[in-house]
Protein backbone atom coordinates (compact mmCIF):
# COMPACT_ATOMS: atom_id res chain seq x y z
CA UNK A 1 0.00 0.00 0.00
CA UNK A 2 1.35 3.65 -0.62
CA UNK A 3 1.30 6.26 2.16
CA UNK A 4 0.99 9.34 1.79
CA UNK A 5 5.24 10.19 1.80
CA UNK A 6 5.33 7.36 -0.76
CA UNK A 7 2.90 8.97 -2.92
CA UNK A 8 4.68 12.70 -2.43
CA UNK A 9 7.88 11.41 -3.55
CA UNK A 10 6.40 9.93 -6.60
CA UNK A 11 4.79 13.02 -7.63
CA UNK A 12 7.96 14.68 -6.86
CA UNK A 13 9.92 12.11 -8.91
CA UNK A 14 7.82 12.19 -11.59
CA UNK A 15 7.87 15.94 -12.21
CA UNK A 16 11.78 15.87 -12.20
CA UNK A 17 11.63 13.66 -15.41
CA UNK A 18 8.74 15.98 -17.29
CA UNK A 19 11.96 17.22 -19.25
CA UNK A 20 10.10 18.18 -22.42
CA UNK A 21 7.23 21.29 -23.30
CA UNK A 22 3.57 21.16 -24.72
CA UNK A 23 0.70 22.64 -25.18
CA UNK A 24 -2.55 21.38 -24.86
CA UNK A 25 -4.72 22.50 -27.60
CA UNK A 26 -8.55 23.07 -26.69
CA UNK A 27 -11.19 21.90 -29.31
CA UNK A 28 -14.01 24.55 -29.94
CA UNK A 29 -16.60 23.94 -32.78
CA UNK A 30 -18.10 27.10 -34.20
CA UNK A 31 -20.62 28.00 -36.39
CA UNK A 32 -21.83 25.85 -39.19
CA UNK A 33 -19.94 25.74 -42.44
CA UNK A 34 -21.54 26.07 -46.36
CA UNK A 35 -22.55 22.50 -45.46
CA UNK A 36 -24.20 22.31 -42.45
CA UNK A 37 -21.25 20.81 -40.66
CA UNK A 38 -20.08 22.54 -37.61
CA UNK A 39 -15.87 24.26 -37.75
CA UNK A 40 -13.81 22.96 -35.64
CA UNK A 41 -10.61 25.17 -34.13
CA UNK A 42 -8.03 24.46 -31.52
CA UNK A 43 -6.86 27.15 -29.13
CA UNK A 44 -3.94 26.98 -27.34
CA UNK A 45 -3.42 26.82 -23.68
CA UNK A 46 0.34 27.80 -22.09
CA UNK A 47 2.86 25.86 -22.28
CA UNK A 48 3.54 23.17 -19.29
CA UNK A 49 6.15 20.56 -18.67
CA UNK A 50 5.48 16.76 -20.00
CA UNK A 51 7.52 13.75 -20.56
CA UNK A 52 7.17 12.35 -24.03
CA UNK A 53 8.28 8.80 -24.73
CA UNK A 54 8.11 7.40 -27.89
CA UNK A 55 8.16 3.85 -27.46
CA UNK A 56 4.67 2.37 -27.05
CA UNK A 57 3.37 -0.90 -27.18
CA UNK A 58 1.45 -2.45 -30.03
CA UNK A 59 -1.44 -4.10 -30.95
CA UNK A 60 -1.06 -7.93 -33.03
CA UNK A 61 -2.55 -7.79 -36.09
CA UNK A 62 -2.20 -10.88 -38.56
CA UNK A 63 1.41 -10.98 -39.78
CA UNK A 64 2.25 -7.61 -37.91
CA UNK A 65 1.51 -5.04 -34.73
CA UNK A 66 -0.22 -2.23 -35.30
CA UNK A 67 1.05 0.83 -32.87
CA UNK A 68 -2.13 1.86 -30.43
CA UNK A 69 -0.22 5.18 -30.11
CA UNK A 70 2.64 6.97 -31.98
CA UNK A 71 3.57 8.47 -28.17
CA UNK A 72 2.55 8.69 -24.70
CA UNK A 73 2.53 11.84 -23.20
CA UNK A 74 2.70 12.29 -19.24
CA UNK A 75 1.24 15.43 -18.11
CA UNK A 76 1.04 17.18 -14.35
CA UNK A 77 -2.20 15.48 -12.49
CA UNK A 78 -3.61 19.26 -12.23
CA UNK A 79 -3.53 19.50 -16.34
CA UNK A 80 -7.33 19.76 -17.65
CA UNK A 81 -7.40 17.59 -20.86
CA UNK A 82 -10.44 15.96 -22.57
CA UNK A 83 -10.35 13.00 -25.05
CA UNK A 84 -11.15 15.57 -27.59
CA UNK A 85 -8.42 17.97 -27.03
CA UNK A 86 -4.94 17.86 -28.80
CA UNK A 87 -1.19 18.32 -27.83
CA UNK A 88 1.30 19.80 -29.39
CA UNK A 89 4.68 18.62 -28.04
CA UNK A 90 7.42 22.36 -28.41
CA UNK A 91 11.10 21.25 -26.87
CA UNK A 92 12.54 17.46 -26.14
CA UNK A 93 14.81 17.49 -23.93
CA UNK A 94 14.67 21.27 -23.43
CA UNK A 95 15.47 22.05 -26.69
CA UNK A 96 12.88 23.60 -28.72
CA UNK A 97 11.76 21.72 -31.82
CA UNK A 98 12.23 23.19 -35.09
CA UNK A 99 8.80 22.35 -36.15
CA UNK A 100 6.34 21.47 -33.07
CA UNK A 101 4.75 17.91 -33.48
CA UNK A 102 0.49 17.46 -33.07
CA UNK A 103 -0.95 14.93 -31.81
CA UNK A 104 -4.66 13.82 -31.16
CA UNK A 105 -5.97 11.69 -28.13
CA UNK A 106 -5.86 7.92 -29.04
CA UNK A 107 -8.14 7.19 -26.13
CA UNK A 108 -9.02 9.13 -22.50
CA UNK A 109 -6.40 10.61 -20.56
CA UNK A 110 -5.62 7.56 -17.92
CA UNK A 111 -4.73 8.81 -13.84
CA UNK A 112 -1.64 7.53 -12.73
CA UNK A 113 -0.61 8.01 -9.14
CA UNK A 114 2.10 10.77 -10.11
CA UNK A 115 0.71 12.13 -13.45
CA UNK A 116 -1.58 11.62 -16.32
CA UNK A 117 -0.89 9.48 -19.10
CA UNK A 118 -2.27 10.09 -22.52
CA UNK A 119 -1.54 7.80 -25.66
CA UNK A 120 -1.23 9.76 -28.57
CA UNK A 121 -1.48 10.08 -32.30
CA UNK A 122 0.01 12.11 -34.84
CA UNK A 123 -1.62 14.83 -36.68
CA UNK A 124 -1.28 14.50 -40.25
CA UNK A 125 -3.32 16.69 -41.47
Amino acid sequence: MIDAGMLAAMRMAQADLMQDTCVVLRRTEGAADVYGMPTTSWTAGSPIACGVATHTRGEAMGRGEVPLADVVVRLPLTTAIGELDRVRITHRHGTELSTAETFEMAGPPERGPSALVCRLKRVTE
